[in-house]
This record gives structure tokens, C-alpha cells and sequence, in this order.
């Protein structure tokens, strides 16, 4: 029944029996057909970046936030206000907006000036028209099943609709998808120039450090962060998932320490002596220079 009606709001979209909200400026959708754990946000802002001359605005529906949208991500905020992911992207880029209904957070953003709109996680939020669809997945996807008996939100068939694929965490694991299969063009994004920050000091640290940490995390994919951290060289004493968007209240940090988490996650922490975070850059060869090209076509 799932896969039935998943396809069915599809037809229908596609054939323009349910319409989709459409603006004047360049939009692209960054999203995936797994749930979550593929990189949306890390893309999201690595276009906002890249795209900067173009004046992009960066639009989410701001998960569990308590403000409703359409609304602008203040930097001094909260992220109980605005969501965990929107209010980390917020320290980064001037111009980010929450809101379930796409179509007004669109409206606030041009009039603001935005003139690209990135849809984080908006591959299957169809109501807003987009001009590119980059898919992020692993090759496992291919092979998996759709919710509940699966991890999958809608079928790799839905891939054909991608305007480009893009494989996650290309840095960690070689792909064996067969993504030619789906005649689109294919980028490897990359997560380079590790560093850990420190918490109470802000102070950046290089990598390798000596002695062993305790790492946490609360992430759409934990078992990447980990498999990062060991392939960095980091000695873990132990290895804490919790789900996706986890609050941490009465959390308490295991052990004395030192501790090593996430971006996500330690806007939720109070800083602390021996609480770092990991941070990174993103490449994706090649990625910039094509989006370039359809925008000024």
C-alpha cells in the first residue's frame, strides 16, 4: 500500500494533476530517498557557500522547532527555537528560513533578495517547483526496501527523476552502486580537512591528538561518525548513538572525559573542559561548475 500510494502522488505530480508552486528565481533541491543520514544539511550549506554570488537562501521545514514559518534563522536565537539543523546552518549563512509550507518561506526569501533557493530535504516535497533534484545516497539504498520494512522513504525507480546522484561519504567507502544504470550525472562529495574544536576555548586542534575519547552522537547515520573517527586516527573508548535530533536534556556525558561529538549536537551542549567537536570542509568536484552552467543558461 505504501509503495502504491508513493507512486500514485508521483504520477500525479508528474503529470501536473497536483500542481507545484513555481518562482522566478533558480531552485534546487537537495534530498534522498533513505531516511536521513546521507548529508542533506552538510550539501545544503556547501551550496550556500559555493553559490554565494547568487545570493542563496537556504529553506527547511525546522524540525521540532517551536517557532512556526515562515520565519528567518537568527544567529542569537535558540535552536529549540528553530531546529537543531537550521539553527547550525544559521551560524554559517545570513540567510536561512524555516517553515512546513515551502511556497511561503519562498515568498520571504525573494523578498529578501534571494535569488537560488536550496530545498534541504526537499526531494519529496513536491509542492515547490525545482529547476535541479540532487539525490544523495549510499549503494545500499539500491538494495534496500521501503519503510517500515525497509529504510527506504520512496523506491531507487524514483532516482529517474534526479537531475543529478550524488554518493555519500564517498571519503569512507568505495561505491559499488550501479548508479550508471540511471543515466545522471554523478558527484562524490568528500568531507576534507578534519579539525576538532574546542568547546569552551573555540581553539582548533589537529589531528591526530594522543589519548582515547568518548564519542556521541545524535545523527540521521551515527555509525559514520564513528568510522570517521577511527579513520582518523582517534582511539574511542566508546561509541554512543542516540536518535536523530535528540534533545540531550538530563544527558549526562559518560565517563571524565575527553568527549568528541558532532556540529549538530554540541549547539545543544553547554561548553565544557574536554568537550570538542568535529569539523570539516566539503568538495565535490566539478559540482559547482555544472549548477553554474544551468543557472546561467
Amino acid at each position: 500500500m505504501i509503495s502504491i500510494a508513493i507512486r500514485l502522488r508521483n504520477y500525479l505530480y508528474d503529470k501536473n494533476l497536483l500542481k507545484s508552486c513555481k518562482f522566478d528565481v533558480f531552485t534546487i533541491s537537495v534530498g534522498n530517498i533513505a531516511l536521513g543520514g546521507r548529508g542533506k544539511t552538510s550539501l545544503s550549506s556547501y551550496l550556500a557557500k559555493e553559490l554565494e554570488d547568487f545570493r542563496p537562501c537556504i529553506l527547511l521545514r525546522g524540525y521540532r522547532a517551536k517557532l512556526k514559518g515562515p520565519t528567518l534563522v537568527k544567529k542569537g536565537g535558540s535552536w529549540q527555537d528553530f531546529g537543531d539543523e537550521a539553527f547550525m546552518l544559521a551560524q554559517k549563512h545570513s540567510c536561512v528560513i524555516i517553515g512546513k509550507k515551502r511556497c511561503q518561506s519562498a515568498k520571504l526569501a525573494i523578498s529578501m533578495g534571494a535569488k537560488v533557493l536550496i530545498l534541504d530535504d526537499g526531494f519529496q516535497h513536491r509542492a515547490i517547483a525545482r529547476d535541479l533534484d540532487l539525490v544523495l545516497i549510499k549503494s545500499q539504498d539500491l538494495k534496500d526496501r521501503l519503510f517500515p520494512f525497509g529504510r527506504l522513504r520512496e523506491p531507487p525507480e524514483s532516482l529517474m527523476r534526479a537531475s543529478a546522484i550524488l554518493i555519500s561519504y564517498s571519503e569512507l567507502e568505495e561505491s559499488e552502486g550501479r548508479f550508471e544504470l540511471y543515466k545522471k550525472p554523478v558527484f562524490y562529495p568528500r568531507r576534507v580537512n578534519f579539525r576538532l574544536i574546542d568547546s569552551l576555548s573555540g581553539e582548533v586542534l589537529n589531528l591526530p591528538l594522543k589519548g582515547e575519547f568518548y564519542a556521541f552522537s545524535a545523527l540521521g547515520d551515527n555509525i559514520q561518525f564513528f568510522q570517521t573517527l577511527e579513520k582518523l586516527g582517534i582511539k574511542l573508548l566508546s561509541k554512543i548513538g542516540l536518535r536523530d535530533h535528540y534533545s540531550y536534556k538530563n544527558f549526562s556525558l559518560p565517563g571524565n572525559g575527553p568527549w568528541i561529538t558532532t556540529h549538530k549536537d554540541i549547539i545543544k551542549l553547554k561548553p565544557r573542559e574536554g568537550l570538542f567537536w568535529l569539523d570539516y570542509d566539503l568538495e565535490v568536484p566539478g559540482l559547482k561548475e555544472w549548477i553554474v552552467s544551468k543557472i546561467l543558461t
